[in-house]
């Protein structure tokens, strides 16, 4: 599974401190959103939203969250571990290989 927009916000938003109302307000309809490329209408309105949540336009949160949501979009979200198979073997295994 990896990152989509979405859940790269989220998590980042997460780690740094925002509050869930504020990263359901950023992550929703907005979840590209930057204030390069967010529309003005949208982004006032998202401030708006944003400001009745007690999160400032010069939070200086925000462009970190862009910026590391960004660079988590597309990477993997859980790597996984599953069986390939079995081994079998005369005595321990861990006499032969270092077991995890």
């Amino acid at each position: 599974t990896c990152y989509l927009p979405k859940s790269a916000l989220r998590d980042v938003g997460k780690a740094l401190g925002f509050s869930e109302a504020q990263l359901d307000a950023m992550s929703g309809d907005h979840s590209g959103w930057s204030t390069q490329v967010l529309p003005e209408e949208h982004r006032a309105a998202l401030m708006q939203q944003l400001g009745a949540l007690g999160l400032r336009e010069d939070d200086p949160r925000l462009p970190q969250l862009i910026t590391l949501a960004r660079q988590l979009n597309g990477l993997p979200r859980h790597l996984n571990q599953h069986v390939g198979g079995f081994v079998l073997t005369e005595g321990p295994l861990e006499r032969l290989v270092p077991i995890e």
